[in-house]
């Protein structure tokens, strides 16, 4: 037998329930899955690029600090000065096929630069290109995928919680692919670090 105050909390805790199956619904419907999917995705290349790009510069191809900088530069620069014209294009175009262009380009350049380090013929000019274009890449990527976050986000005014998961999905994904890529690099030098 239940007493009102347990009724009350069933009621309570199947209105809980039901508003969580009803948000992944609308998340499903949304596409926000898919979303934090190749948003994630995006932050395990880059994550793995945090450490293969310097690890490419500094061991690989043996250039000097100076150098070495003008590459970290190569790859930040063009995002730093195309950013707002990035926002301009997305605020103008469809941004989800914005965002599939700049994923499959960005593929393309990693494909192309594992061509040529598995061929033997990276060069500091070839790496400062692959550079440059994912760089410019980037400039355009990313406010297009912020501002398809409005658009997916799982149900109306629920952008802050959005929010919050592209973050964790952002960040676990770098940690998993600088954690990857450094336990590579370092079996691959057989250093004990």
């Amino acid at each position: 037998m239940t007493t009102g105050d347990d009724a009350v909390a069933l009621s309570d805790e199947s209105q809980g329930l039901g508003s969580v199956i009803a948000s992944q619904r609308v998340a499903q419907s949304t596409g926000f899955g898919n979303y934090l999917f190749v948003h994630g995705a995006w932050f395990l290349a880059f994550g793995v690029q945090m450490v293969l790009f310097p690890y490419l510069v500094r061991v690989v191809l043996r250039e000097d600090s100076i150098r070495f900088g003008l590459a970290q530069m190569s790859l930040q620069l063009p995002t730093t000065v195309l950013i707002l014209f990035g926002g301009f294009v997305a605020d103008r175009v469809d941004t989800k096929r914005m965002l599939v262009i700049a994923c499959s380009l960005t593929v393309l350049t990693f494909l192309i630069l594992g061509g040529l380090v598995s061929a033997g013929r990276l060069t500091y000019g070839l790496l400062i290109g692959y550079a440059l274009t994912v760089g410019t890449i980037s400039a355009f990527a990313m406010p297009a995928r912020d501002s398809l976050l409005s658009h997916v986000a799982p149900e109306p005014g629920g952008i802050q919680e959005a929010v919050a998961f592209a973050s964790m999905a952002q960040v676990g994904a770098q940690i998993l692919g600088w954690r990857r890529c450094w336990a590579s690099v370092r079996c691959s030098s057989g250093s004990q670090v």
